[in-house]
């Protein structure tokens, strides 16, 4: 199994079985930022705060 990303309209058609899958969640942009290091137990808003690396 791989995870899907999907623009917010495209879920109907990606549920629905459509034969143009190809073009689904081109148009998605991503971001990423450096976090602090944090245990498994840790839990909260901060653990996605952005770090100035």
């Amino acid at each position: 199994r791989m995870p899907v990303i999907l623009n917010a309209g495209e879920r109907d058609a990606w549920l629905g079985g459509s034969d143009d899958v190809a073009t689904l969640g081109t148009g998605v942009m991503l971001a990423c930022h450096p976090v602090a290091p944090f245990g498994l137990r840790d839990e909260g808003p901060e653990l996605i705060e952005a770090i100035n690396v």
